[in-house]
């Protein structure tokens, strides 16, 4: 059989990864269509065709597997309209971000919690000649919390959607399945032509729950950041109060947040102080580290590079911020974009600094010690390369 990977980002590099890995099908056998924007690049997603590349896997098109009988076919955030009279295999399948039938087409981070959705999900189902609209083989479901933005949403989109594949492939590959047909009672369809992206305001003649969804919807760093009063804003917590002033008045305003009257509730909207956060684990400030992160959301926010608050204070030694970010929840698990994990940059404040004490701290919370970043390498093959003896044999627990 020929697998064939199509579309973009990380689900789709991560599932050529688990084939190969697991020798589900062999590397001639495995061809690659890139989407047309995939300028072969790491950035806060991975690059299919930097993957490809670097593995010698076969980049192809759509017009040279038309006529493969044998073809199980991938669609993976990808970016062209799938024709399947045109292919010989009906092996066809896509994975789409929602809970099919409802929100098929665009935007399927941000409309369902313009909705206030409290749950959202990805399907796996098979192409058919329309949008979306292909029989459903399985789904998961997963919750929505009140404080995801569009990013967070967008991520467990990836991390569902790449555990759905792992699960079905092999079924996929023997036609193992089931599937069913999609409810015409909750279908739901978004073109792109439903939000302007360069006419985004933030309507405060609403209620607070809207507004609340408004920000966090149109909250997603790689792309847009919303702005008010000529801010950028990054999240908002909904108060119990409600005041008397007129609907929109800014009743408080500081450093960090407006609080205004809605058409129910007051809402607090804080500003983006993203950078600030950065400079202050960079800096050692534990007082503005604490005062910042009482911003709703901007925990594991994450740079430009990756970096989230904790891996700054870690890379800089800075104990007390570590500490501060840990006690207060921090990921230890995210990993910057190109996979380096939160250990190798405490492996190498290590050796700048010759302080054990953050390396002890993780690994006495649990951290995996044999996380690999996107070279396939962990920390001890770091240290084995640069020759930092000492530091892994701290690792291992040897001193």
């Amino acid at each position: 059989m020929i697998i064939c990977i199509a579309g973009k980002n990380n689900i789709a590099v991560e599932i050529a990864e688990f084939v190969l890995q697991r020798n589900i099908v062999k590397k001639d056998n495995l061809y690659i269509i890139i989407n047309k924007t995939d300028d072969g690049i790491d950035r806060w997603q991975r690059s299919l065709k930097k993957y490809s590349n670097e593995n010698n896997l076969l980049i192809t098109s759509l017009d040279e597997i038309y006529n493969i009988e044998n073809l199980l076919f991938l669609s993976l955030e990808f970016d062209q309209i799938i024709k399947p009279y045109l292919f010989k295999s009906k092996n066809l399948f896509n994975i789409h971000f929602s809970l099919l039938p409802k929100y098929k087409g665009m935007f399927t981070s941000i409309i369902p919690i313009l909705n206030n959705e409290t749950k959202s999900g990805v399907t796996l189902h098979k192409i058919d000649k329309g949008i979306d609209t292909g029989d459903i083989i399985v789904q998961k479901e997963f919750k929505l919390y009140l404080n995801d933005n569009s990013r967070d949403l967008y991520l467990k989109y990836i991390e569902y959607g790449i555990e759905l594949i792992k699960n079905n492939i092999k079924k996929l590959i023997i036609n193992d399945y089931l599937t069913k047909k999609q409810n015409y009672m909750n279908s739901t369809y978004y073109s792109k032509n439903s939000i302007d992206f360069k006419n985004i305001n933030i309507d405060l003649n609403q209620t607070a729950i809207n507004i609340h969804n408004q920000i966090r919807a149109y909250n997603f760093r790689e792309y847009q950041i919303p702005k008010l009063f000529g801010t950028s804003i990054f999240s908002s917590k909904i108060l119990t109060t409600s005041s008397n002033f007129k609907i929109g008045t800014v009743i408080m305003k500081d450093d960090i947040s407006f609080t205004i009257k809605t058409i129910d509730y007051d809402i607090v909207i804080y500003k983006d102080k993203v950078n600030e956060l950065f400079e202050a684990c960079k800096n050692n400030d534990i007082n503005l580290v604490n005062k910042l992160l009482s911003i709703p959301n901007i925990l594991n926010v994450q740079n430009e590079k990756g970096w989230t608050p904790l891996i700054v204070a870690v890379y800089n030694n800075n104990k007390n911020i570590v500490k501060a970010l840990i006690k207060n929840n921090a990921d230890i698990n995210i990993t910057n974009f190109n996979g380096t994990t939160l250990l190798m940059y405490a492996k190498d404040a290590y050796v700048k600094y010759h302080d054990r004490e953050i390396i002890d701290l993780l690994i006495s919370i649990g951290i995996n010690i044999n996380q690999k970043d996107y070279k396939r390498k962990n920390v001890f093959n770091y240290c084995i390369q640069n020759n930092e003896i000492e530091v892994m044999n701290i690792i291992k627990g040897k001193y």
